[in-house]
């Protein structure tokens, strides 16, 4: 199963801290909608993408809820009916909620850099080390950890949970 060290964090700075991330990166960035259906699920999380294109996947990642670097174990699979798809995960599982963003995608090496203007949330900043085979966790959490340092993130800043968890705590 794939697997990255992630972190997110609010923004402090949003427009200063994707110069920040143009300059450490040095190509221009990409910008696309999501809408991420999240389903119904006893383990991890699992949410239908849909991208502004008409593309879409399914993902289902297990990430625990922390605001330390930690790893996230994933399967995404390329959907072609998302229609189809998203009537038979609710029918079956029922959803969880809907998170709607904005995203700005910076590619540094072995990592993403998203710059995410969610709606009804906030400006936020996740960092996804992806992890080749081979590689430690720990060696994924030194590369956060300098990422995080050259755009500015301070610890305070992490989350411990997903767009759809502060969603639902926002709307209770």
């Amino acid at each position: 199963m794939p697997a990255n060290i992630e972190i997110k964090a609010y923004a402090t700075d949003f427009s200063h801290q994707l110069q920040l991330a143009g300059q450490l990166c040095g190509t221009q960035a990409e910008q696309f909608t999501q809408v991420d259906t999240y389903f119904q699920t006893e383990q991890g999380r699992l949410k239908l993408r849909e991208f502004e294109d008409g593309s879409s996947e399914l993902i289902q990642y297990h990430r625990a809820d922390s605001t330390a670097a930690a790893p996230s174990n994933y399967v995404r699979v390329t959907v072609d009916d998302p229609v189809a798809m998203k009537t038979a995960l609710t029918a079956a599982l029922g959803v969880r909620g809907v998170v709607r963003k904005s995203r700005t995608l910076q590619l540094q090496g072995q990592s993403r850099l998203h710059f995410d203007q969610v709606e009804s949330l906030g400006e936020f900043i996740e960092i996804e080390v992806v992890l080749p085979a081979g590689q430690s966790h720990a060696e994924g959490v030194v590369v956060s950890d300098r990422l995080m340092r050259e755009l500015q993130i301070a610890p305070e800043q992490l989350i411990s949970s997903s767009y759809i968890d502060l969603l639902e705590a926002a709307n209770r």
